[in-house]
């Protein structure tokens, strides 16, 4: 059985996460931001102390949201490969496949739960 990992938090998808401001600039929402490093700081946590991956590697991944709103699962494993690859957990998401389960409904304990596996 692999060794699952589970971060804490709402994650919010990759898709939303620019701003446009009052005189046309680009900008990241103070709120992706907040939510991301929160997610990066965890896996740093959960991460230390072990290699990094330098290989093709299957993630499969269960997000357990705090709403009911339907939500895109391409861009939660977008962002949640971004997060990964930021916490030096990979050295690049190109390496990461990820495998998400259908989202799950969990008002009191959002989190993402994840697990490697090695390609066959």
């Amino acid at each position: 059985m692999p060794e699952i990992y589970t971060i804490q938090g709402n994650l919010l998808p990759k898709k939303n996460d620019l701003r446009r401001g009052k005189f046309g600039g680009v900008f990241h929402d103070k709120k992706h931001k907040t939510n991301w490093d929160a997610f990066i700081l965890q896996a740093k946590v959960l991460w230390n102390g072990k290699t990094q991956i330098v290989a093709d590697t299957i993630v499969r991944v269960i997000f357990y949201r705090a709403t009911k709103h339907r939500v895109d699962t391409t861009n939660l494993a977008s962002a949640l490969a971004d997060i990964l690859e930021r916490a030096g957990v990979v050295i690049d998401d190109v390496f990461l496949h990820i495998w998400p389960d259908p989202v799950r409904h969990d008002k009191k304990n959002p989190r993402v739960e994840f697990w490697f596996q090695t390609p066959n």
